[in-house]
């Protein structure tokens, strides 16, 4: 049903959002708590482009981000992030933990590198 592919979405969503805040030179924006989420999440790692990021992911990890405005340059410019955009990770359905598992350990490993 709709309503359990969203909330599988949230959940993937909501896992990622409370590993990433907890790392260093990792920046989360939107709304934190599970109750109000749905399937995207924002992010940039400070000192990195968001596209280069999203670049990064791609190319060494293997892993397909959006980096940039996302044609949203007002609502960048209310977060703050109109100089760099952000990286956007979206879950659907067929995701699982385990991608969730292996974006975080790769923002990890490259926030350690900045």
């Amino acid at each position: 049903t709709p309503e359990k592919i969203a909330e599988k979405e949230v959940t993937l969503s909501y896992e990622l959002i409370q590993r990433l805040m907890n790392m260093k030179n990792v920046s989360v924006y939107g709304e934190k708590t599970k109750k109000e989420r749905n399937g995207t999440v924002s992010f940039n790692i400070k000192g990195l482009d968001s596209i280069e990021c999203s670049q990064i992911l791609n190319d060494e990890y293997k892993i397909c981000t959006r980096g940039g405005w996302h044609c949203a340059y007002f609502a960048h410019k209310a977060l703050g992030t109109h100089k760099t955009g952000a990286v956007r990770a979206s879950f659907g359905f067929f995701n699982s933990k385990k991608d969730v598992l292996k974006l975080a350990d790769a923002v990890f490993k490259i926030s350690k590198s900045m």
